[in-house]
């Protein structure tokens, strides 16, 4: 679902005061003790190789836990959470996958926690960016027919 655009609002914020970037995702991930079985859930029950420290596939198989992160960030004064997303690439994904997880759907933007009576604005930044114009900053998945 497309979300407003809060760039306006985030230029009001910072001009009134030094915004607040969530904490650790996994550090605060591995608290929650999860075993593989619990991090592979259904979806990826039958996966060749390990999941338990593939923080990001958790946004699939566990968006509760990683709501549940996102909450507490907030709740702690946080003004802005990132997506789940530091390793979503396909060199890194490729750890713990034999295919693609792009191909299968991965999708690290589970909706924001509700936050009871708290009515601050909240915002998300994508931790990945997938395209960069300086080709030494590209993914070599990318750079197929570049100069």
């Amino acid at each position: 679902m497309p979300q407003a655009d809060s760039t306006a609002e985030l230029q009001r914020a910072l001009a009134e005061r030094i915004l607040v970037l969530d904490g650790a995702m996994g550090t605060t991930i591995r608290g929650y003790g999860l075993d593989e079985t619990q991090a592979r859930g259904e979806r990826y029950a039958s996966n060749e190789k390990d999941l338990l420290n593939n923080g990001d596939i958790l946004s699939i198989t566990r968006p509760d836990v990683i709501g549940d992160i996102h909450k507490r960030f907030y709740e702690a004064g946080s003004d802005i959470c990132e997506t789940n997303t530091f390793s979503a690439t396909g060199i890194a994904q490729s750890e713990f996958f034999v295919e693609d997880p792009r191909e299968k759907g991965m999708s690290s933007r589970p909706p924001l926690p509700e936050m009871g009576g708290r009515h601050r604005q909240r915002h998300r930044a994508q931790a990945l960016r997938r395209w960069s114009r300086r080709p030494a900053h590209r993914f070599p998945d990318q750079l197929a027919g570049c100069e």
